[in-house]
């Protein structure tokens, strides 16, 4: 915890500074995300006999968001080392980025407080959407059928024989895929709180090393 929390935001605030040099001088900055969305729909169950929809969505979303600043290098200066009261009051609250894993309380903050000194900035969002889906046939049902034969002679006595045949087959019907592209230009949107819970294996094992002394603690009073 103390690496993470402690050692790590000092190397990367030095780190910052040494891009924010970097950049001092560039009229344009661009940032970048990308996100990749998926669903899957699921198999159903099925006893013996019948036809399913089965398939998969996936979109493909990149943002890009250009600024430019053409007043001069101290406008890029101070576009680069803004200070943002709120943001560090709310960092400074304990356990506040325990909050941030499951609301984005911290990003709330900083979009309705922060500055845009930029003299212009253009948004753009491009979405490429793959589904692919088919309909299939599933079937596992039985037949039965019986053979009698009389009996021929004493010596060939009557015989009955049964015979069950089962069926295993899960076959695509038909199949459907599809691409399409979009790409829009936006503008900053209205924040608002959304519940987004992010949880990888690094943050588990810090919510085990904060629950550890609160968890010593009512054990030692029970």
């Amino acid at each position: 915890m103390e690496y993470r929390y402690a050692i790590m935001p000092i190397v990367y605030s030095i780190k910052d500074i040494n891009d924010m040099l970097g950049k001092r001088s560039e009229v344009y900055q661009t940032f970048r995300s990308k996100e990749i969305v998926e669903h899957l729909i699921d198999v159903p169950t099925l006893s013996e006999t019948g036809l399913y929809y089965s398939g998969n969505w996936t979109a493909e979303i990149r943002s890009t968001v250009k600024t430019a600043y053409n007043r001069g290098a101290l406008q890029r200066v101070l576009a680069l080392t803004s200070f943002n009261p709120f943001k560090t009051a709310w960092e400074l609250i304990p356990l506040s980025f325990v909050v941030d894993w499951f609301l984005n309380v911290g990003d709330v903050v900083t979009s309705f407080t922060g500055l845009d000194l930029s003299s212009q900035k253009v948004c753009c969002t491009s979405v490429k959407r793959t589904t692919s889906s088919g309909i299939f046939l599933f079937d596992e049902s039985s037949d039965t059928s019986i053979l009698a034969r009389a009996a021929v002679a004493p010596c060939v006595p009557a015989r009955t024989d049964k015979f069950e045949f089962k069926r295993v087959t899960n076959a695509l019907l038909q199949e459907e895929k599809v691409t399409s592209y979009e790409r829009f230009l936006w503008k900053k949107p209205t924040p608002r709180l959304t519940f987004s819970p992010f949880l990888n294996w690094k943050r588990f094992l810090d919510s085990l090393v904060l629950g550890y002394q609160p968890t010593k603690k009512l054990l030692r009073s029970l």
